[in-house]
């Protein structure tokens, strides 16, 4: 059976109600239903002998996945790069959750809170191609391993297995856009409200009356409907028995708007910060667990446990001695290989060259030896793999942060090179640099991700007899010494760097963790790779 009827089963064995939808056509042809209609899939999911039907009939076809309360899923649509930013600016901050890559962003897959949450297009937007969108009841979001319009192939970039609650604030702001009349600060107005409305401004004040009520009554729905009650009175005409039911279906509705609403602020003033009390540090600590990473064949890595979260790992060496080679190899292998979400920040290199030498690693051929154009498998490589890429001069750690949790499940950071960083403070070339040293490792450790930076060694080390370089040669700043998990030098005895077929040492200098082993390598410069000394 095929690996996209597979991932329908799966979907339909945790509850969720999946649909068929058309696999040719348009970008947008692709994202629609195959069904003449789905609407009745919104209330009861599809059997696994319905699903086996639509998929014998059309074994292509991608996959719906209906959001709301019959799958128990609110998505979010990040959509472009600015779209969590744009969160963050709202005061909503993600918590980890089940995500799916998409073609142009995200799908932040949350459990339903168990209330209507109606879908809604751009909750929040840049007017510049991001924003922001809600997928609820009576929607769908295209599923893993359907196959978007672009070639691209929508993969599950943080398993659903972690699939988080709705967060309050997240919910308060889709309520908020849903529901503006409710809310008011104002209660210069009330005195007027309460004396009755023509039946043509019922329906507005009873919302408004009820946002304020309810903050005042603590959320008390009872106490509030009584309010109203009494209000209807004098309404012209009084309220008739019906809009009393409406009324009631009016505070219950706004009452969970408050109550969304008031969860969102006291949440607001806590802090993002957890502490671990004694009893649950003593659970985590009673089965001793090794460090264990995403295993990769560059030299003295696999004494860090490989590539592990939280680790902040610093690659220096003088130029030409092949740090941006080494780091390509890594992402080779992490990227395309264990299909780790990766983010690569080039300060040097543009990404043309970087997808270049990357083809190559993967095509096991030289750069000079590449067809043009490319071979439509090797560019599919590049459209299947959870990778982004910026090849901006000098950006800021503050940039580098923003794009960084703007890559929903990031677990692989690559950065050529820190000493390009612009750190925060300005003072002195020392400061910036320790700035963005103490950035990287925080951002490591917060978006629990491995951060892989290059350095460059400062000058002194050339005028020394020994060319084996030391933690202080590390340029601009001890700071990247005593912020780095690890740092990994590359050095040579020979004089000229620039030779095809170089002799170099991997030498860990630093390891917080363990051993500090040295692994001596052949530098292939023409194949981009680091080959067995031959003795």
């Amino acid at each position: 059976m095929s690996t996209i009827f597979d991932a329908v089963l799966g979907y339909c064995r945790r509850g969720w109600s999946v649909i068929p939808l058309r696999w040719t056509g348009t970008v947008e042809d692709r994202k629609r239903p195959r069904l003449d209609s789905w609407k009745p899939y919104q209330t009861k999911a599809a059997t696994e002998e319905q699903v086996r039907v639509w998929w014998t009939r059309w074994p292509q076809a991608n996959i719906g996945l209906v959001t709301g309360a019959i799958s128990g899923l609110v998505a979010l649509d990040l959509d472009g790069p600015n779209a969590v930013a744009l969160l963050h600016n709202a005061g909503v901050f993600l918590p980890e959750t089940a995500a799916v890559k998409t073609g142009r962003g995200y799908h932040a897959v949350y459990a339903h809170p168990g209330q209507s949450v109606e879908g809604r297009a751009d909750v929040l937007t840049d007017g510049n191609g991001s924003h922001v969108d809600v997928r609820g009841d009576g929607n769908y979001i295209v599923a893993p391993p359907s196959v978007h319009g672009s070639g691209h192939v929508y993969q599950w970039v943080v398993p659903p297995e972690k699939l988080a609650p709705l967060p309050a604030d997240l919910l308060a702001l889709i309520l908020r856009r849903e529901a503006p009349a409710a809310r008011t600060d104002d209660a210069g107005w009330l005195d007027e409200a309460m004396q009755g409305v023509p039946e043509s401004q019922r329906n507005e004040t009873a919302a408004r009356l009820a946002g304020y009520w309810l903050r005042k009554l603590d959320g008390n729905e009872e106490d509030t409907l009584r309010v109203l009650s009494l209000w209807g009175q004098p309404c012209r005409p009084p309220l008739d028995a019906e809009e009393e039911r409406k009324l009631r279906r009016t505070v219950k509705s706004v009452a969970r708007y408050v109550a969304a609403e008031r969860a969102a602020e006291i949440q607001g003033r806590l802090p993002r910060l957890h502490a671990v009390n004694g009893p649950a540090w003593a659970d985590e600590l009673r089965v001793s667990v090794q460090r264990i990473g995403t295993p990769v064949s560059l030299p003295t890595l696999d004494a860090l446990g490989g590539l592990v979260p939280g680790d902040f790992v610093v690659i220096a060496g003088r130029p030409g001695i092949g740090k941006s080679t080494a780091a390509c190899r890594l992402i080779a292998e992490a990227t395309f290989g264990a299909c780790l979400p990766t983010l690569i920040i080039s300060t040097e290199m543009t990404r043309r060259d970087i997808g270049r030498w990357l083809a190559a690693m993967l095509a096991k051929c030289r750069v000079s030896d590449l067809p043009d154009p490319l071979p439509a498998a090797l560019v599919d490589r590049f459209r299947q793999a959870p990778v982004s890429i910026v090849d901006a001069g000098a950006p800021s750690i503050r940039d580098v942060r923003a794009l960084a949790e703007a890559t929903l499940g990031l677990k692989l950071l690559v950065l050529d090179h820190i000493g390009r960083i612009v750190g925060g403070r300005r003072e002195s070339r020392t400061l910036e640099v320790g700035d963005t040293a103490r950035g990287l490792s925080a951002l490591a450790k917060d978006l629990q991700c491995t951060v892989v930076g290059l350095c460059q060694l400062n000058r002194q080390v050339e005028g020394r007899d020994s060319k084996m370089p030391r933690l202080a040669d590390l340029r601009d700043s001890g700071e990247v010494e005593q912020e780095a998990a690890a740092v990994v030098f590359l050095w040579s005895k020979a004089e000229d760097l620039t030779v095809p077929f170089l002799p170099v040492e991997f030498y860990m200098a630093k390891n917080r963790f363990g051993p500090t082993p040295r692994e001596a390598r052949t530098f292939n410069r023409p194949a981009l790779r680091f080959e067995e000394r031959v003795p």
